[in-house]
């Protein structure tokens, strides 16, 4: 049952909506102070998914597209509220961060399942957000090719978070435009409509403000993407093929506020090396390189290069 506290945050980010004002800020204040204050607190405390197996950490998956869906739509009708740019920002901001930290990361985990319908619930929560052909790319390109010069979502040593949001985006959308370009025109139009839609149902400010949640998600989800693998390459064999994906080509947090809302993302060398495991069953390898705080940390310290860049560069060797 654990893995349901992202439930929680959702349902106090929701209040925080319904009060208006300072409050539709919460979420936003959730993720990036009061996470990032626990996981310094805890940095010594290691999470251990084998104490909390169940059968509920699939169910806890599989609710998030019916449970951010009417998120979203709630926070569409409190943005035609809004009575200052501030508080549609705020709404914008914090329904972003919601989609980002949970749609997508239960969106990471659906897209790999093996059966039809998780994966169509995992493009669920990436239409959300008007990402969905990432996955496509995500499962058939960065698994392919992570730790390699080919792999847009892989961040090059030294390279800042900004021009790696610019870079992987368009990395990420050419590949999977090479993968399943009918899927990505079919995803396109999916969000297209979704926006006619919002357009005449609520108007153009909320969908200006759904456009910004969007970029929110999709920039958290590329600045994850940039502290899983930054610095890391996998070396050529005498054949000139990439050596196999092992432990040490990801970074590793065994953070417990990172991997119980996350479900277990923190874990993402074991991914790598099997990404068709359960995050229920996901557990730390040997070799594996660890990151010196959890995600929300190291997620607000890649905003900050010229502390970021020295820091890990430290720990590539």
């Amino acid at each position: 049952m654990i893995y349901f506290f992202p439930y929680v945050t959702l349902a106090v980010s929701m209040y925080g909506f319904y009060l208006m004002g300072n409050f539709v800020w919460i979420a936003t204040l959730i993720l990036f102070v009061c996470i990032p204050i626990i996981e310094i607190l805890t940095k010594n405390k290691k999470f251990n998914p084998a104490q909390h197996k169940s059968n509920w950490g699939t169910a806890s998956l599989v609710l998030t597209p019916f449970i951010l869906t009417p998120c979203l739509l709630y926070s569409f009708f409190q943005m035609q509220k809004a009575t200052t740019w501030l508080e549609l920002l705020g709404l914008s901001i914090s329904m972003g961060v919601l989609i980002g930290a949970f749609g997508i990361t239960s969106a990471h985990e659906l897209v790999h399942r093996r059966q039809k319908i998780y994966r169509a619930l995992g493009v669920w929560n990436l239409i959300l957000c008007n990402f969905a052909h990432w996955g496509i790319e995500h499962v058939y390109g960065h698994h392919k090719n992570v730790a390699t010069p080919h792999d847009p979502a892989t961040a090059r040593k030294n390279e800042w978070i900004y021009t790696f949001w610019v870079r992987t985006y368009i990395g990420v959308l050419r590949g999977a435009w090479t993968i399943a370009k009918q899927k990505v025109l079919a995803y396109w139009l999916l969000s297209l409509i979704l926006s006619v839609i919002i357009y005449f149902v609520f108007g153009p400010k909320v969908l200006g403000g759904w456009w910004i949640a969007s970029l929110f998600a999709i920039s958290l989800l590329q600045t994850v993407d940039y502290i899983e693998h930054y610095g890391l390459l996998r070396s050529k064999n005498e054949d000139g093929l990439y050596s196999a994906v092992k432990a040490h080509h990801a970074w590793d947090t065994a953070s417990v506020a990172t991997n119980v809302h996350l479900f277990n993302l923190g874990l993402h060398s074991h991914h790598h090396m099997k990404a068709s495991i359960p995050f229920q069953d996901l557990s730390e390898q040997p070799g594996h390189r660890e990151m010196p705080f959890g995600y929300s940390v190291m997620v607000v310290m890649a905003l900050f290069p010229f502390l970021y860049i020295p820091y890990m560069n430290k720990r590539l060797t």
